[in-house]
């Protein structure tokens, strides 16, 4: 276990490298685990379905599976905002600009939006959005009013008097925006977020918003950490890979960490001349290097100074930690009761 929010590294971020089958997976799994027993916040973008398990034994919430995320909802983080709702209504209708590609006036539709949420008792008045007083509260989950009196897409659509923007909506609901139908029915005690990105693998402007959601969680002052996992398969997502880079730039001040897993390592060095692999790699306090093919070794090497036959001879489970410029050999192994959360043999046994 390492601290890697100590304030004697630079920043808490990491990158993971390997090739398939190296054992990237099951350490990151690892990770979460133990960061979930240090009540650590953790969101995984989850590209290929692998973390939901993990997420259900550990009662986390499943983003776009086992629950929505309605857009109308308000969070404890919007709270954050001077004028949340005005700051709320902007970052909706960016959305569905973005989404919908649809060109009606701004200020109309801010009015027909603010107009909704006032028709649900909700307005510029912070107080509108939260519960009576309730000595029993654990946490700002709890204080706000209960999911089923925001306003859903499915209202929005009941009520706009653009038709165009109707017919887009209810057209999209079927497809795009399905997942955004459900509500956030959040445990106020949950720490861990997996976002099931299954359903958007091909759809760059809705993991673009994702995204830009997700860097909004950075601003709070707490100890925060985001997994992207595969980050190979948003290689031909350039506006993806800038946010990711803006992330791992502007995260250094904040208690929080962006971790990194790639196994396509020479593609990713070659992409843009080595812009974004190297961005994301200066950017990391930590490398996590495990056994690669002799090609990627080649590229590691000359950015991290990991000798090729090294990196070639690791077996799976095992690994090289680059910290600053001292490299440590470690092997990944999980105790009985780790064992049984993950639900997985121990491969290094």
């Amino acid at each position: 276990m390492i601290n890697i929010f100590s304030n004697k590294y630079e920043n808490s971020n990491m990158c993971v490298l390997g090739s398939s089958g190296s054992g990237k997976s099951y350490f990151i799994k690892l990770c979460i685990l133990r960061n979930y027993f240090k009540d650590r916040v953790q969101i995984v973008l989850d590209i290929e379905d692998e973390y939901s398990k993990l997420c259900s034994n550990l009662q986390g919430v499943n983003v776009f599976k086992d629950t929505g995320f309605n857009i109308f909802q308000i969070t404890p983080n919007d709270l954050l905002e001077e004028d949340y709702l005005t700051a709320k209504i902007n970052r909706i209708i960016d959305f569905l600009y973005r989404v919908l590609e649809i060109k009606i006036d701004k200020e109309s539709l801010f009015k027909e939006i603010e107009q909704l949420y006032k028709s649900f008792g909700i307005t510029s008045d912070i107080n509108s959005v939260m519960k009576k007083q309730d000595e029993n509260a654990l946490s700002i989950y709890d204080e706000i009013i209960d999911e089923d009196k925001f306003p859903t897409i499915n209202d929005y659509i009941s009520k706009t008097k653009y038709k165009t923007l109707k017919k887009k909506l209810s057209e999209s609901l079927n497809s795009t925006l399905k997942p955004f139908l459900l509500q956030n029915k959040y445990n106020s005690n949950s720490k861990l977020f997996v976002l099931n990105l299954t359903p958007f693998r091909e759809n760059e402007t809705m993991i673009e918003q994702i995204l830009e959601y997700i860097k909004r969680q950075l601003t709070l002052e707490k100890e925060i950490i985001i997994y992207i996992d595969e980050l190979f398969k948003y290689i031909r997502f350039e506006k993806i890979l800038d946010i990711v880079c803006d992330m791992y730039k502007s995260i250094r001040k904040r208690r929080a960490s962006i971790i990194c897993v790639t196994q396509d390592i020479t593609d990713f060095f070659r992409y843009k001349e080595g812009y974004y692999a190297n961005s994301i790699i200066n950017n990391s306090s930590f490398k996590v290097i495990f056994k690669t093919e002799f090609e990627d070794s080649q590229v590691l090497n000359k950015v991290i100074k990991v000798e090729n036959e090294v990196l070639s001879a690791l077996k799976k489970g095992e690994a090289f930690l680059v910290i600053n410029k001292n490299n440590v050999h470690i092997q990944i192994h999980a105790n009985n009761f780790e064992r049984i959360i993950l639900n997985e043999d121990d491969f290094s046994n």
